[in-house]
């Protein structure tokens, strides 16, 4: 939709874009994932692409018949993917609304659309980490990839914050084994 150079194309993109929307809507009303039970690659692919729509794509697209957020169970589907530590710890909602900014835009800019006003002030972290009951879509809830305790990072909290860098090995200097005086 956002390469259409003219409007019969711009409006046959929508068609095709808001009926795979529904189509999916209507899947996982059916299924916990895409592939079934588990999450697959082409979960995590969806994700990156849905995650980002209402924050930063429709921005772009001029009037939208219905954000993702309206879609139950596309919502609830991301939602329950966001409770997987992996999707939750890279999830920067503050980065992608920034994305959509434009260099330069701060010079003589004034914010005045809920893009730039509303959604910087949200706690979408608070939102997004609620229940959605989808779990007994799945053959096996309680498998331990769904359960809520199962946060491996807990163990050091500190290093996934955003921002922060991976722990690095301290390296010891070894000295020279020439047997000389310098070692």
């Amino acid at each position: 939709m956002l390469n259409a150079v003219e409007l019969a194309q711009y409006v046959e993109s929508a068609k095709q874009f808001y009926g795979a929307l529904e189509e999916l809507e209507t899947a996982l009303g059916a299924t916990r994932f895409l592939a079934g039970d588990f999450v697959t690659e082409a979960d995590a692919a969806l994700y990156v692409t849905l995650v980002r729509f209402d924050l930063l794509y429709s921005r772009y697209l001029g009037p939208v018949k219905y954000r993702v957020q309206d879609l139950k169970n596309v919502s609830d589907y991301l939602k329950d993917l966001y409770q997987i530590p992996a999707f939750a710890h890279h999830t920067d909602f503050a980065a992608i609304i920034r994305q959509g900014r434009i260099e330069g835009e701060e010079d003589g800019f004034c914010a005045s659309t809920h893009y730039d006003l509303a959604l910087p002030k949200i706690d979408w972290d608070a939102q997004w980490k609620v229940s959605t009951e989808r779990a007994y879509l799945s053959s096996d809830p309680t498998h331990p990839i769904y359960l809520g305790n199962n946060r491996r990072f807990d163990i050091d909290p500190t290093w996934y914050d955003l921002g922060a860098e991976s722990p690095k090995k301290e390296e010891k200097e070894t000295p020279p084994s020439c047997g000389c005086c310098c070692g």
